[in-house]
């Protein structure tokens, strides 16, 4: 059953923090982290206390606005499909700012993708008036293909399953 399972699930993507010897400095380790590792580190949203909130100095941080993500336009909202309380957050963020921030994967095209934190991302664009140059704190990982693709093969536990999971998340 084992064998099966590993086969169907997407492996676990590991990440380097970029900048000058951020990732040693932060980590304490100098092998790539995977997500909950990096959300360990930035602390989370989630309305749970595994997840301690980490105050990360600016330093380490870059702030990019939205129209470096590619935002041309307030996100739309359905509220008959989403049940989400986007307005609220939105509202939230514009006035306390943003708490947690977000981890933002460096593309090779220099592109961005938001891998955590993706509602405060889109609550963003809904901050009135609309803004494109809001700033979000965002902690810049590039993907280490070459480490994930290794614990792949040695079939790395999934901490969503397993044991791992309490590793990365408790206190």
């Amino acid at each position: 059953m084992r064998e099966t399972y590993y086969k169907l699930i997407s492996p676990i993507l590991y990440y380097r923090i970029i900048g000058p010897g951020f990732h040693r400095e932060l980590l304490g380790f100098s092998r790539s982290c995977n997500s909950f590792e990096l959300m360990y580190l930035v602390g989370s949203e989630w309305k749970t206390d595994t997840f301690e909130k980490v105050k990360l100095d600016d330093h380490y941080l870059s702030h990019i606005s939205l129209k470096r993500f590619g935002i041309t336009k307030p996100m739309a909202i359905n509220p008959e499909v989403c049940k989400y309380d986007w307005v609220n957050l939105a509202n939230s963020m514009q006035e306390v700012g943003v708490k947690s921030p977000l981890i933002v994967e460096l593309t090779k095209e220099g592109g961005f993708i938001v891998t955590e934190g993706k509602h405060r991302f889109g609550a963003a664009s809904l901050i009135k008036p609309f803004n494109l140059d809001f700033k979000l704190p965002c902690l810049l990982v590039a993907r280490d293909i070459f480490y994930t693709a290794k614990m792949w093969k040695q079939r790395h536990p999934n901490p969503v399953d397993s044991e791992g999971f309490t590793t990365y998340t408790s206190k």
